[in-house]
């Protein structure tokens, strides 16, 4: 009886666990600021959200800006998606085909790019941003995969 608790709490906090493992985990051309933490905070808060996510995912998105050097700006756009999809009524992100994928490769690259465009005075630049796209939408797959295998039986 007390395993079976156990492992349901386990499963409850797999999710806030890999968030934090995964902002903790920042390195500079893998995870620069810790920005795969916010394949998490996107999939557990509008794909398949878990209860108290929300506010948690907002502290992270400070977090993630704290490393970054971004004053609010992840912060902002997970307060504007989160604003925007309490809203809106046409668009299902629970029923989102592929966990997702489409729709956070679109708000991650344009978030990215916005970011960039002020900062773009080389082509390493670009190819920085580009890289940061690239990696952290390849790695959306298997990071939301983990989390799922670990909150279901």
């Amino acid at each position: 009886m007390k395993n079976g608790r156990l492992i349901k709490f386990l499963r409850g906090a797999a999710p806030f666990a890999i968030t934090l493992f995964l902002w903790r985990l920042g390195a500079a051309w893998l995870n620069p600021g810790g920005m795969l933490a916010l394949i998490p905070i996107f999939f557990c808060t509008f794909i398949r959200p878990v209860p108290w996510f929300a506010p948690f995912g907002a502290v992270m998105c400070f977090l993630v800006d704290y490393n970054c050097n971004t004053i609010l700006y992840w912060t902002s756009v997970f307060c504007a998606c989160y604003a925007a999809n309490g809203i809106q009524s046409v668009v299902d992100l629970t029923q989102a085909r592929a966990r997702g994928a489409v729709s956070f490769a679109v708000l991650f690259g344009l978030s990215v790019i916005i970011l960039g465009a002020g900062h773009i005075n080389s082509i390493t630049g670009a190819l920085t941003g580009l890289w940061t796209i690239t990696w952290v939408c390849a790695m959306y797959i298997p990071i939301t995969a983990i989390i799922e295998r670990t909150r279901h039986d």
